[in-house]
């Protein structure tokens, strides 16, 4: 008669038990980022200029190498979790939900030209666009060159140092000058054929990169410079006349933020001027612009008010080493 040896229950894999240390390290970790994320505090800035996806993406790859055997043990729960907050947490993942490039009534494109590149400057034009928001803008006679190009006797243009507007109608108002607030913003008031619209295209201070983050001065100087970067934004908007703020004028506003879509620095945007993000509410397929070649951040964008965003896309450039952003839009009912 065969023998049978018994060997006791066999326990289960560590890997898989919620109270091991690494699953309870995973957790922890993935409580903070989510945390983080969410609530976005200045002193995080050194973390939030990355999109979520990287970092919660990062531990959803390592608990699906961890995974053991089973359908629910912790380290794959853990990278479900993960990967799901990862999602949900990114700028907009309702872009590749959306399908098409619809046109609107109004195109609007914005592109930093690469340290004044001409050659980039003139990738707008294939675009027909109706408003044209530039940064590090080339030569004034290479502006005036393309608005003659686009618009004729038409042609609108303010400029400042950095940033120029051009555009198609008949100037207003515009800043002191030669249209600019400050060296990085330029500002116009201009009657289209759409009606009369504010523009705004401007160019706020080039982010701090640090990517020891075991070093506590570089949390110190990411923080300092989200909020450097907030007091731009409330400057630009203390020195647009008052109407800009306490009437329903449409306004296009976007250009180089030099930051991801930030509740707390944009804020001033939507609570000030009650502008929108035209990509999270239009945006389709990926929106990173920066850089050109590897976009794993959108910090070129559009924001506007009075008009209906239909579609916003980024397109790769050829001569500049952002991604340049079309946006579509219609007017709001009862303005055509």
């Amino acid at each position: 008669m065969p023998e049978f040896v018994d060997f006791g229950e066999r326990k289960p894999q560590v890997a898989s038990r919620w109270a091991g240390p690494t699953n309870v390290v995973s957790t922890l970790v993935l409580l903070l980022l989510a945390a983080i994320y969410i609530l976005e505090p200045d002193w995080a800035y050194a973390l939030t200029l990355w999109p979520a996806w990287m970092g919660l993406g990062f531990i959803a790859i390592v608990n699906l190498f961890r995974r053991g055997k089973g359908r629910f043990n912790a380290p794959t729960v853990l990278a479900v979790v993960s990967a799901a907050l990862a999602v949900g947490l990114s700028d907009t993942p309702m872009q590749f939900l959306r399908w098409g490039e619809p046109r609107g009534d109004i195109c609007v494109v914005s592109l930093n030209c690469a340290a004044g590149s001409a050659e980039a400057m003139r990738e707008v034009a294939a675009f027909k666009p109706d408003i044209v928001l530039l940064q590090e803008r080339p030569s004034v006679e290479d502006i005036e060159a393309l608005a003659q190009s686009l618009y004729g006797r038409e042609a609108v243009i303010a400029y400042g140092p950095d940033a120029a507007i051009i555009a198609r109608g008949k100037l207003v108002a515009m800043g002191e000058k030669t249209g600019m607030v400050s060296s990085n913003r330029a500002w116009a008031v201009v009657d289209t054929k759409f009606g009369r619209i504010g523009i705004c295209s401007l160019r706020l201070s080039p982010p701090i990169l640090r990517f020891n983050l075991l070093d506590g001065n570089s949390w110190k100087d990411c923080d300092l410079h989200k909020k450097r970067l907030s007091q731009e934004l409330d400057e630009l908007v203390e020195n647009l006349p008052a109407e800009w703020r306490n009437s329903d004028m449409p306004i296009v506003l976007g250009g180089d933020m030099n930051t991801p879509p930030d509740r707390v620095i944009q804020g001033v945007l939507t609570e000030k001027l009650n502008l929108r993000d035209s990509f999270w509410f239009a945006g389709r397929a990926w929106g990173g612009t920066a850089v050109n070649e590897y976009p794993f951040i959108r910090i070129d964008q559009i924001w506007s008010r009075g008009l209906v965003p239909v579609s916003t896309v980024a397109k790769t450039t050829q001569h500049s080493d952002h991604r340049m952003v079309v946006t579509h839009f219609d007017l709001e009912s009862g303005r055509k």
